[in-house]
Formats: structure tokens, sequence, C-alpha cells
């Protein structure tokens, strides 16, 4: 099988299909390219089959696991974000992602997203709450009430 000529074959039709999956070019690249990958690294017991067909399939399934982790956190409105209001998000949603399910849990300046290991290396804030009124990833309001996600 040689991969070289299927990248080249298939390439900008997969990354083409995969952003409109994922609603980001750089990541639809990431994902094409690491399907390519497992393909090259399986390229000697594969069976006769379609090529296109399983790279297609590949690519669909791994976009698909892709979207099954995503979360997003709006910066509420202040001078270095326009925030959204829910009519807003719902239309960025459905453009971007088609979801078949979304939950906005919260809204506004309070809104915190931590992340273990990303953004700010104390608190892991990846967001920018503003609260403080500043544009730093500080100005998080005290809350009792939080929604903790952990990966099986």
């Amino acid at each position: 099988m040689d991969v070289e000529a299927l990248f080249k074959q298939y390439y900008p039709r997969l990354r083409n299909y995969a952003t409109r999956f994922v609603g980001n070019i750089f990541v639809a690249e990431d994902i094409v390219q690491e399907c390519f990958i497992k393909l090259y690294e399986k390229r000697f017991s594969l069976a006769e089959v379609s090529p296109g067909a399983l790279l297609f399939v590949m690519v669909r399934n791994s976009c698909l696991n892709y979207m099954k982790r995503k979360i997003f956190a709006v910066d509420g409105r202040n001078k270095n974000s326009e925030g959204m209001s829910a009519k807003e998000l719902t239309q960025f949603l459905v453009k971007w992602f088609n979801p078949q399910y979304a939950l906005n849990m919260d809204g506004g300046g309070s809104t915190t997203l931590c992340v273990e290991g990303e953004g700010d290396p104390q608190t892991h804030v990846v967001n920018y709450p503003c609260d403080n009124d500043l544009y730093d990833h500080a100005g998080e309001r005290s809350r009792t009430t939080h929604f903790i996600i952990v990966a099986k």
C-alpha cells in the first residue's frame, strides 16, 4: 500500500470533510494526519479493502470521538470580550458543531473553566472570568456549586 500516494490523493478531501465536522481546520488537519499515521502503521496487516473508504471511515470516527469531548466557556462582556447571548451561543454551536444535545450551565462574568494541566499554572483556569474587571485568569467569583467532569 503506497500511503504517500494515498496522502496526495485523499488529504485535501479528508481535511475538508473533517473541517465540516469539527469546525476548525487546524484540528481537522491533526485528525487527518493521525489517521494517515494509523494507516501507515497497519499498512501490511490490512486485508483487501478500499483505502479511500477506510480513510473516510477513520476520519469520521475520529471526528465523532473529538466532538464527544467538547466543553466551552464563553467569557463575559468586557473591553476585551464581546461575550455571547444565549441565542448567539446557540447559533455558534449549531454552525460549527451541530450538536445533538447541548447544555448551557452558566452565563456572565462568573463563568470559569478549569482544565487540569492547562491555563494558569496555579489555578488551571483557561478562560478569562471578568468579575475583577481585569483581563486575566483571576476574575472568577467564589461559588459553592461546581460541575466536575472526570474522564473514565
